[in-house]
């Protein structure tokens, strides 16, 4: 059965929005979804279906606010798809910088893919946007750029989840391990 890596928008955060990871497991597996496991408390959720990544977001995104009362946003990725993303990040944080890839929760229209990647000078703060992710390297911290998620989901027309590198590393193993069985 296909393995998918669902990444939950917005849970978790500052005290709002809350859905314990216990919850969101037992949730997953009520829906008939397999080996279900989770990373972290930031609603990253890691499981086997026989469901399209479309229907598997579809399905979550409606059960999150049946069970928990609210709406989410949900990206899913294939295990593959997950290793890629990590694979193909152009940078790496040096001291005091920071890297987070956006995930987009659906594909923007590719015409504003480009206009994206339009930020304003001086901000020091880089990008490559893709018609699937957003890699920002913060030279200065993620607070103080104008590349700020909700300024992705502005510029692409999409909702969009962001987990910074490390996290991205961690998942890319766990769902390379989960997929082979492991």
């Amino acid at each position: 059965m296909p393995s998918h890596v669902a990444l939950l928008r917005g849970i978790n955060v500052n005290g709002q929005r809350m859905i314990p990871m216990a919850n969101l497991r037992e949730m997953a597996a009520a829906l008939g979804h397999g080996r279900v496991e989770t990373y972290i408390q930031t609603g990253n959720l890691l499981f086997d279906s026989p469901m399209g990544p479309d229907a598997v977001r579809r399905q979550l995104e409606h059960a999150i606010l049946r069970t928990f009362g609210f709406e989410v946003a949900v990206a899913v990725r294939t295990p593959g798809e997950i290793a890629r993303a990590y694979a193909d990040c152009p940078y790496q944080p040096g001291d005091g910088e920071v890297v987070y890839v956006a995930f987009a929760i659906t594909p923007p229209e590719t015409a504003r893919l480009a206009a994206a990647a339009a930020v304003g000078p001086g901000s020091g703060d880089v990008c490559m946007v893709t018609p699937t992710e957003v890699y920002v390297l913060y030279r200065r911290g993620v607070h103080a750029s104008p590349l700020s998620n909700a300024y992705f989901e502005r510029a692409l027309g999409v909702p969009m989840t962001s987990r910074n590198l490390r996290t991205v590393a961690k998942l890319s193993d766990l769902a390379t391990r989960h997929a082979s069985g492991g």
